[in-house]
C-alpha cells in the first residue's frame, strides 16, 4: 500500500502488517496513560514525605521552645 507524505510529496511503500492495528495503538495510549499514573503517584508519594518532614521539624522546634518556656518559668 501506498502512502503520500502531503509535507514532502515523497510516495511510502508500507506493507499492511507493518501498521499499528487499532487495538494495537490502543494498548499503546493505556500504557501510556498508566505511566504518566504511576509517575504521578510517585511525585505525590514523594511530597507526602517532604511534609511529613518538615512538619516532624516544625513538631520539634515547637517541642524545644516550650521546654524552654517551661525551664524559665520554673526558675522564676
Amino acid at each position: 500500500m501506498n502512502y503520500l507524505d502531503q509535507a514532502t510529496g515523497n510516495e511510502w511503500n508500507v506493507k499492511s502488517e507493518a501498521r499499528p492495528k487499532g487495538t494495537s495503538v490502543m494498548l499503546l495510549q493505556e500504557e501510556l496513560a498508566r505511566a504518566r499514573m504511576r509517575e504521578s503517584q510517585r511525585a505525590a508519594a514523594e511530597m507526602r514525605m517532604a511534609r511529613r518532614l518538615s512538619s516532624a521539624r516544625r513538631w520539634e522546634r515547637l517541642a524545644q521552645w516550650t521546654s524552654r518556656r517551661a525551664a524559665r518559668a520554673a526558675s522564676l
